[in-house]
């Protein structure tokens, strides 16, 4: 506990905070946060690590609490719409000139970079609430998406869902995400989801192929996805759009000029 509790003071100096200060949010006495940042409690329930990390911020947002949790024995800390790092910009437009978002576990949309900006022809600011979702943006009719993908890939990003979601079957975020997604689509998605079999070989579902249509940017584009892990953050995940046929990386490569001009 010496090295979680030093980070611990570390961080509460580093805001000019008082131990009762950072004790009262938590709570807990004066006396049990000093025994803590001195590495004298060798045992944290795991609510009061996540507390900590979140009041802090900084450890949740590099990742640095679940360290914290995987040392004391505990499962990592995921749930949707926790704070993103200040490299969120970053960690998409890493993959320009293809489109590329960031989603989080409860697959809200989070981040994307220009390209998927340009595809889509919306910006990351224009989605709020449940709108950031993307099961919403699949299911729903009057979705921006809808159009785009095939129900074969939608079965396949559903069976994605699925996996992801397993471990978090009995969490309270996922229940509360389940329910507030089947009300706004009315259920439509929710009874075809707990009816896909299991994934076979218990190996996550290949990439998707996503189709663009030729009637929003003069010619069709074709993309295989992939997705990428977020380093100290098993809450997020990157999805790139790589191009499948010459037409689509002119367009990758033209909308990548766009941005440098």
């Amino acid at each position: 506990m010496l090295d979680v509790g030093s980070r611990i003071r570390d961080m509460r100096e580093a805001r000019a905070w008082t131990q009762q200060q950072l004790a009262q949010f938590i709570p807990l006495s004066q006396k049990q946060m000093s025994r803590i940042e001195n590495g004298e409690v060798h045992q944290l329930s795991r609510d009061i690590v996540v507390r900590l990390g979140t009041i802090l911020e900084d450890p949740v947002l590099t990742g640095e609490v679940n360290h914290w949790l995987h040392q004391l024995g505990y499962r990592p800390m995921v749930a949707p719409d926790l704070p993103l790092p200040t490299s969120a910009h970053e960690i998409t437009d890493h993959f320009a000139p293809y489109p590329a978002a960031l989603l989080d576990l409860g697959w809200f949309l989070r981040d994307w970079n220009v390209p998927m900006q340009q595809l889509f022809g919306k910006s990351s600011t224009h989605l709020v609430g449940l709108e950031r979702n993307l099961i919403v943006q699949l299911f729903h009719p009057r979705s921006w998406l809808i159009g785009y993908f095939t129900p074969e890939v939608v079965k396949d990003m559903l069976y994605r869902l699925a996996w992801d979601w397993a471990p978090h079957y009995e969490e309270p975020w996922q229940k509360d995400l389940a329910w507030r997604i089947s009300q706004r689509l009315g259920a439509h998605w929710w009874p075809f989801l707990r009816n896909l079999p299991e994934p076979p070989d218990e190996v996550a579902p290949l990439s998707e192929v996503i189709r663009v249509p030729a009637s929003r940017h003069g010619t069709s584009l074709i993309f295989r996805t992939a997705r990428m892990p977020v380093s100290n953050r098993p809450d997020l995940r990157v999805t790139v759009y790589y191009p499948l046929s010459a037409e689509t990386l002119d367009w990758c490569q033209h909308i990548e000029k766009g941005a440098s001009q």
